[in-house]
C-alpha cells in the first residue's frame, strides 16, 4: 500500500509539474499575443495620428493672405463708411471661418458641406477682388443627388479653387 501511495504521489507531482509547465507556456504565449496586439494597435494608432496630423496640416494651409486680405477688405468698407457692405462681408467671413473650424474636427465631411465652404470662400474672394472673375459650381446629376451622403476629407477642394483664382 505504501508503494502505491508513493507512485500516486510521484504521478501527482509529475502531473502537477506538467500542468505548471503547460500553464506557464500558455501564460507566456498569451502575453506574447497581447504584446503583439498591443504593438499592432499602437502602430495603427500612430498611423491614425499621423493621418490626422497630416489632415490638420492640410486644413491650416488655407492661405493666411486670404484671411488678412479679407480683414483688410472689411477695414476698407468701414473706412469708406459702407457699414452695410462691411457687415455683410464680416458676416460671410465669420460663417466661412465657423464652417472651416467645424469641418476640421471631423476626418470626413459631406460633399455638401465642402461645397458650402467653397461657396462662401468664392463669394468673399469675388467681392474682395472687385468681381474680377465669375464662377459657376456644376455637379453631375448623380453627384448632386448624393452630395449629402458622399464623404471627403475637409478642405480638399479649397486649395485647388484658391490656386485657380490666383493663377
Amino acid at each position: 500500500v505504501k508503494l502505491d501511495t508513493e507512485k500516486q504521489t510521484k504521478y501527482m507531482l509529475f502531473s502537477f509539474m506538467g500542468l505548471m509547465v503547460f500553464g506557464g507556456y500558455m501564460f507566456y504565449r498569451r502575453n506574447q499575443q497581447k504584446q503583439k496586439l498591443l504593438l499592432e494597435n499602437q502602430k495603427l494608432a500612430t498611423e491614425k495620428s499621423l493621418l490626422e496630423l497630416e489632415q490638420k496640416l492640410l486644413l491650416t494651409q488655407m492661405n493666411p493672405h486670404f484671411i488678412f486680405n479679407s480683414l483688410s477688405s472689411i477695414k476698407a468698407y468701414v473706412l469708406n463708411n459702407n457699414s452695410v457692405k462691411a457687415a455683410e462681408y464680416l458676416s460671410d467671413f465669420a460663417r466661412l471661418m465657423r464652417l472651416i473650424l467645424e469641418s476640421s474636427r471631423a476626418p470626413f465631411i459631406s460633399l455638401e458641406q465642402e461645397v458650402d465652404i467653397l461657396k462662401y470662400y468664392l463669394k468673399l474672394e469675388q467681392v474682395r477682388l472687385n468681381f474680377s472673375f465669375d464662377y459657376t459650381l456644376v455637379m453631375s446629376a448623380d453627384v448632386e443627388e448624393e452630395k449629402d451622403l458622399l464623404k471627403i476629407p475637409p478642405m480638399l477642394l479649397q486649395p485647388i479653387v484658391e490656386n485657380s483664382i490666383q493663377h
